[in-house]
């Protein structure tokens, strides 16, 4: 609070244009006739008290602390507008990119259930593969066996088979010494 012309009043109601009105107005209520002039921290009075000039001169100061901080207040919400502009920019470029990482990621997830369903029919086939071959190489055992088999009794025919020539050989020496002992017991 300031006391202007013997009245308090607060800086802040009073507006530049109308406070030289009410200092005239409170100077003429009291008899005086005062000059104000005010300029660059000067204060020139004709019939002002000493506590008058000291608070004019403080109101002056208060209303150009007011208009510097008023000023300071528009470049502040200029600079605020300002970033807000931008960073409502950058939101929308953010939620543009996260839209797309949402959309590279459902791709990406149904190219993995893609490969999830690749690799299961693969495991299946292979599986199947193995399953195959062990019944193959069973098969392959099985018929190893049975060729094994196969020569042994092919080897015990062929001796036999050897055998029986023998025999056969030995059956026909036998039936050609009896022929010719027949023969020569006809010619005696």
């Amino acid at each position: 609070m300031v006391t202007v012309a013997g009245q308090l009043c607060s800086p802040w109601a009073l507006d530049p244009r109308k406070r030289e009105d009410r200092l005239k107005s409170g100077a003429a209520v009291k008899g005086r006739t005062p000059s104000l002039a005010v300029g660059e921290g000067e204060l020139t009075s004709g019939a002002w008290t000493q506590a008058d000039a000291v608070s004019l001169r403080e109101l002056s100061r208060q209303e150009r602390a007011f208009q510097s901080l008023e000023r300071e207040s528009a470049q502040a919400k200029g600079r605020l507008s300002e970033e807000l502009r931008r960073v409502r920019a950058a939101l929308g470029a953010l939620q543009e990119q996260l839209e797309e990482v949402s959309s590279g990621k459902q791709q990406v997830e149904k190219k993995l259930e893609g490969c999830k369903q690749r690799c299961g029919r693969t495991k299946q086939a292979l599986q199947a593969s193995q399953t195959r071959k062990e019944e193959l190489r069973r098969s392959s055992e099985e018929m190893k066996k049975e060729i094994r088999f196969l020569k042994r009794q092919s080897a015990q025919r062929a001796r036999e088979v050897c055998h029986l020539q023998e025999e056969l050989q030995k059956s026909k020496r036998g039936l050609s010494e009896s022929q010719n002992v027949a023969k020569e017991m006809r010619g005696k």
